[in-house]
């Protein structure tokens, strides 16, 4: 009996590699998501540590204020930054996933492609043994002296 063949394995093959390829993306961009995610209350909480530092200050003067009022900007620039690079980031897992999801429902789909022609291949071998079996079984049956 011939092994079995399925014409399409090479196409399976690939695309089982290819779907590789998005699984290493999502993972190489979960530390960028958890970067910008982890950097906002560091900014929130260095700029209320500012807050309250000038609020407590007994003598305050304007240059103080002026200060104050550029790193509150400074703050609120850097706080829209990082807004956007986590928006981005999500994005690009979103995009990422689903390209994950379609590569898998590719391979699934050629992956049952495959399941029926195996299946038959197995019965038609499956009765290829059973049919060698009784031959032989006869042919042990025949030889016997009587």
């Amino acid at each position: 009996m011939n092994a079995f063949h399925f014409p399409l394995d090479k196409v399976l093959e690939w695309r089982r590699s290819s779907s590789k390829s998005p699984r290493r993306a999502i993972s190489s961009n979960s530390p960028d998501w958890q970067n910008w995610t982890a950097s906002a209350p560091t900014w929130k909480s260095a700029g209320m540590g500012a807050e309250t530092d000038l609020r407590q200050r007994n003598n305050v003067r304007g240059w103080d204020l002026d200060a104050f009022d550029h790193f509150r900007a400074r703050m609120k620039k850097e706080e829209t930054r990082i807004t956007s690079q986590r928006e981005a980031a999500a994005r690009k897992t979103a995009e990422q996933q689903q390209a994950l999801m379609e590569a898998w429902r590719q391979c699934r789909l050629l992956e049952r492609l495959r399941e029926r022609p195996l299946a038959d291949w197995k019965a038609a071998r499956d009765r290829e043994l059973e049919e060698l079996a009784s031959e032989t079984f006869l042919a042990q049956w025949n030889r016997r002296p009587v």
